[in-house]
């Protein structure tokens, strides 16, 4: 008899930091859940929109950034914690490990805009996986008909349609 415990799945995805997506082949891959119900998506948002009255209690001043990080990275982790989580390893970008979600996004805050960019995208490809859409494409749009998965190398390549009746 099966005692299942979550109902969702795991798909992977390449985070874009570093070289990661320039290699011919990702080297490092976040999982992300695939299938949650639309009540563990909106608790993600609303942990995440919470997140506003806490960065303005914040008083600005010495180690005022830092405290700016440690509050979303905090936000983050609650909110999509048992939803992302890092793939094999152990991994490093420049020299720091790379083992959980908050190492993701501590190493992404290192980044002028303090991660909004890498956080952003995370929780775009939550909302990708867990839509209509699904989690059908990690690079390219797939060509008309096949399977809904990362195309393969091809030789065709895409050009312009020429005109014509």
């Amino acid at each position: 008899m099966a005692n299942l415990k979550r109902r969702f799945h795991f798909k992977r995805w390449a985070p874009d930091i570093g070289e990661n997506r320039d290699l011919p082949v990702p080297a490092l891959f976040l999982e992300i859940a695939t299938g949650l119900t639309q009540a563990q998506l909106e608790g993600v948002s609303e942990r995440i929109q919470r997140m506003g009255p806490d960065i303005e209690a914040l008083t600005h001043g010495d180690g005022f950034a830092e405290s700016l990080r440690a509050v979303q990275r905090l936000a983050f982790v609650e909110a999509m914690g048992k939803f992302v989580r890092v793939l094999g390893g152990p991994h490093t970008v420049d020299e720091q490990p790379l083992a959980t979600l908050e190492d993701y996004l501590a190493l992404a805050q290192q980044a002028a805009d303090f991660g909004a960019g890498a956080m952003k995208e995370l929780l775009a490809a939550l909302r990708s996986f867990n839509g209509f859409t699904g989690a059908d494409e990690l690079f390219s749009l797939r060509r008309s008909g096949g399977s809904a998965s990362t195309a393969a190398p091809s030789v065709v390549k895409d050009e312009p349609k020429t005109e014509g009746p």
